[in-house]
């Protein structure tokens, strides 16, 4: 049991690191292999002694003042945005965990609010169907709003998922929802409008101020998903990104110059 749990983290650690999306290798793989080739054939130039490269790297020199100071600031602008994204991962994390906790909470409330109710059973069953539908719903394509914006609709991950009998819906609301811009939020709407519906024809036998928790973890996971959305949305400033990138590209070009003459 042991050797198989062992192979079993070999192979997520192996299908991890040859991950592409999301992946920082495509991106620095632009940046690093030009200035490796150029530090290779200046390299090359200087073993086997070619005249004219031989001549000009034999008069080069690399002011070691310069290159300190952009390695240092190189070095602050890496520790600090490796931290702000670090950050932003476990917030994100968090918030998207405590929005599915809120809402779980929400419709367990919900339904429970619904135990000891007089209504006519089969009111009451097909509002409790609906009910956990629609939070299933709600949940599924709150994750698919927080994907990258690259992504088309069929290639989201989230629209994959596995909602509670999705095709219970009506046609119609079905129809309108795929219509819409705003899909988390018309569920959210739709939740809220057939809660209050229910309570006027008498489905919900709790008291007011007790209802009122189950609004308020409702509302409560509709701001984390809000404050997840910011993080997912929100880019890294511009001016700041230029700056990092700038710079990147400059102390790459200099480290290659300074590894070919050698």
């Amino acid at each position: 049991m042991v050797l198989a749990f062992s192979r079993l983290r070999s192979q997520i650690s192996l299908t991890a690191l040859l991950h592409l999306n999301g992946s920082v290798f495509p991106f620095a793989t632009k940046v690093a292999f030009p200035c490796a080739a150029v530090a290779f054939v200046l390299k090359l130039a200087q073993v086997e002694e070619w005249p004219k490269l031989s001549e000009a790297l034999a008069h080069a020199e690399m002011d070691a003042t310069v290159y300190n100071a952009f390695s240092t600031l190189l070095g602050i602008l890496v520790v600090f945005r490796t931290g702000q994204a670090y950050n932003r991962f476990w917030d994100g994390s968090t918030l998207t965990h405590q929005m599915r906790g809120d809402w779980f909470d929400a419709a367990s409330s919900i339904i429970s609010f619904t135990r000891t109710s007089k209504a006519d059973r089969a009111k009451l069953w097909e509002f409790r169907q609906i009910v956990v539908r629609l939070f299933s719903m709600l949940h599924a394509l709150s994750l698919a709003e927080l994907e990258d914006d690259d992504d088309e609709d069929e290639d989201r991950w989230a629209y994959r998922l596995r909602v509670i009998d999705g095709v219970g819906i009506d046609i119609t609301s079905l129809k309108a929802l795929k219509k819409a811009e705003c899909k988390v939020e018309l569920v959210f709407h739709w939740i809220q409008s057939i809660v209050v519906t229910s309570i006027d024809c008498g489905i919900m036998s709790a008291p007011s101020p007790i209802l009122t928790r189950a609004y308020s973890e409702l509302a409560s996971g509709m701001v984390k998903f809000h404050d997840c959305l910011k993080i997912a949305r929100i880019a890294v400033p511009f001016p700041y990104s230029q700056a990092w990138k700038g710079l990147q590209n400059l102390v790459a070009r200099r480290i290659s110059w300074h590894e070919g003459s050698r």
